[in-house]
Parts: C-alpha cells; sequence; structure tokens
C-alpha cells in the first residue's frame, strides 16, 4: 500500500476549513496534516509538517495565497501547491499560478474534482 498524500488546508474560514477537512478524510489516500487560517501559519506548518500538498486560499489576512504560494515553492523540496478560490476571474489566480501553484479549482467544485486535483497536483501535474 502506498502512503497517503499529506494535506495542508490553508483557509481563513473556519467553516470552509472543517468542510474541506470533513470531504477529504473520507478518502483513503488523504490524510490531513495540519490547518491554517493564514498564508503565514501556511508557510511555517509547511516547513514543520512536510505535507505533499497544499490546498490554499487566495484571500486571506497577513499572508494572501499568492504570497504564501510564492514563499512555499521557493523553499526545497516544495509540496505542491493548488489554489481553492471563490474568484474565477480573480488576478490573484495569475499571481498564484506564477508564483508556482499546479493549478486552481473554485470552492464550489464537486468532491470528486477536487480529490482528482490533489492527486494530479501530488504527481506534479497540473
Amino acid at each position: 500500500m502506498t502512503a497517503p498524500i499529506r494535506l495542508l488546508v490553508a483557509d481563513d474560514h473556519p467553516v470552509m476549513r472543517a468542510g474541506l477537512v470533513a470531504v477529504l478524510i473520507e478518502e483513503s489516500d488523504f490524510e490531513v496534516v495540519g490547518e491554517a487560517a493564514n498564508g503565514a501559519e501556511a508557510l511555517a506548518l509547511v516547513a514543520r509538517l512536510s505535507p505533499d500538498v497544499v490546498l490554499i486560499d487566495l484571500r486571506m489576512p497577513v499572508m494572501d495565497g499568492a504570497e504564501a504560494t510564492a514563499r512555499i515553492t521557493a523553499g526545497s523540496a516544495p509540496p505542491q501547491v493548488l489554489v481553492l478560490t471563490t474568484y474565477d476571474t480573480d488576478a490573484d489566480i495569475i499571481k498564484a499560478v506564477e508564483a508556482g501553484a499546479r493549478g486552481y479549482l473554485l470552492k464550489d467544485a464537486q468532491p470528486a474534482v477536487l480529490a482528482d486535483a490533489i492527486r494530479r497536483a501530488a504527481r506534479g501535474e497540473t
């Protein structure tokens, strides 16, 4: 059996984080190793927990998702980053992808689509 995909969820809305975690733990090949309420927390947790994939919101306090993505992906052996956003025309999406995010999904994506995107990101696909 292969090791589970270790996930970090970063979103400033507690209900959104809880919902994502509830969906993700239903997948037998996922392990949620941490949660962050802002980009700075996500950056610190990446260093401490070494997740395989970071799911990150774009608009958060302290440090936004695009800046956090740039810092996360600049590290040595960084995790893959997948952006989750409410905005499908947000210029921050472009900044996040340019900063190294593997891709993005809208927060209204179906759980199966999210799970597939995480697996693809973990494999280094866009």
